[in-house]
Formats: structure tokens, sequence, C-alpha cells
């Protein structure tokens, strides 16, 4: 609706509005937590090195996707520099009182099966948001309004699995088999999209039945990880 009826970079700017309203609610509801005493030292270095690590990084990969060859020269230098940022980014965490990601997390090897889970299932909601609508528009002429709206059945079956999926957790105290049936649900749905014409129903159901897939493993894992660490 914002890129129909406004204009495209007011999909950006609508989010100063929205981080300012849960910066207050945040300060506010913070506002009542205990303060814990000493000084904290945040580790500026750690999140300076991660964030120009990662920009460097994703920035080859933005241009190949514009048609720029793997191979060419201005990309490879940008990976090198990525990994060379990265490569100090875990090296500062490693001697970091509190680092930003404590690296040993990944000797934990339910937290590393946890994060790589979250990892694919994040790269799909991110790549169907972005290629539904594009489809959409593309094959079937929508526009960008009713292509975005095309894509409510998979946003709202998302929070509503995860609500389900907390419920039986909360009952049963059992995180597989939720876990289980949404890594299942996500390869079946995603099928259904391929082979499926783009405004058939169909395609919604088969949107419905991905987000379902999602929904149950976001909190089934982020709970499964909690409980693997020690609770600093």
């Amino acid at each position: 609706v914002l890129t129909e009826y406004l204009s495209w970079p007011w999909s950006f700017w609508i989010n100063l509005p929205v981080g300012l309203v849960a910066l207050v609610l945040v300060h506010r509801s913070l506002g009542a937590l205990p303060v814990r005493r000493g000084t904290p030292k945040i580790d500026g270095a750690g999140a300076l090195l991660l964030l120009s690590g990662l920009t460097a990084f994703l920035i080859p990969i933005t241009r190949v996707g514009q048609g720029t060859p793997w191979n060419d020269a201005a990309n490879a230098v940008g990976w090198a520099i990525a990994l060379v940022l990265l490569a100090l980014f875990i090296a500062q965490q490693r001697r970091h009182p509190d680092a930003i990601v404590p690296m040993a997390l990944f000797g934990n090897r339910i937290v590393v099966a946890c994060c790589a889970l979250l990892f694919v299932c994040f790269f799909n909601f991110i790549a169907l948001s972005v290629l539904v609508p594009l489809r959409l528009q593309l094959v079937a002429g929508y526009s960008a309004a009713d292509a975005g709206l095309y894509l409510l059945p998979m946003t709202l079956a998302i929070p509503a699995a995860a609500f389900l999926s907390g419920r039986w957790l909360y009952r049963t105290g059992h995180v597989l088999p939720a876990q289980r049936l949404g890594v299942a649900l996500v390869p079946l749905g995603l099928a259904a999209l391929g082979f499926t014409g783009p405004t058939s129903l169909l395609a919604a159901v088969a949107l419905v039945v991905v987000g379902i897939g999602m929904g149950l493993q976001l909190p089934t894992t982020l709970i499964t990880v909690q409980q693997s660490v020690p609770r600093e």
C-alpha cells in the first residue's frame, strides 16, 4: 500500500515512527527492571567489525544479483575484506568479557543445529516475501498493494502457528513433535508453490502451509536454545 499510493522509499521511512514507538515502549518496560551494579563493558569494536564485515560480504552478493560475474575482481576484493573483518570479529569475541556473540555457544551442537534451522527458516521467509509479490506483479499483472495482500495467508499463519506451538509446548513439555512437523510442512508448501499458478487457490493454500511450518519452528527452536545453554 505504501509503495503504490505513496512511493517505494516509504517502505523504509515507515520504520522510523514504528521504531520510535518501539523505543518508547522498551524504555518504559525495561525501566521497571532492577539495574545491575558495575560498569558494563560494551563491545563497540565488535559491533563495528560485525557491521562492516557483513556489509562487505553483502555488497558483492548484491552485485552478482545485478549481473556482475562471481569472479569479478571487485567482488573478490569485497569477499576478501569481509573474511578479514569477520575473522577479526571472531577474535574480538573470544577475548571480550561481554561479547556480542559468545563463541563458546557454538561448541554446543544443539545451538548450532538450531541456528542452522533458523537460518533456513528466515531464508525462506525473506525469499518468499520478495519473490511471491514479484511473481504476481510480473506474471499476473497485480498491483503492488494486491501483491502484498496476497502474502497475508503466510504472514497470518506464522504467528497463529507460533502461538499454537507455544501452547502445545506449555501443556506437554515436548518440543520435537511441533518442530518436526514444521520442518516437514515447509518443503511441501514450497513444492506446491513451484508447481501451481501464481493466482491459484492451491498457491494460497501452499502459502498457509509454509507459514504454519515456519510458525511451528520459531518458538520451539528458540526455547530449545534457551534450555541448552547456561542461564547467564
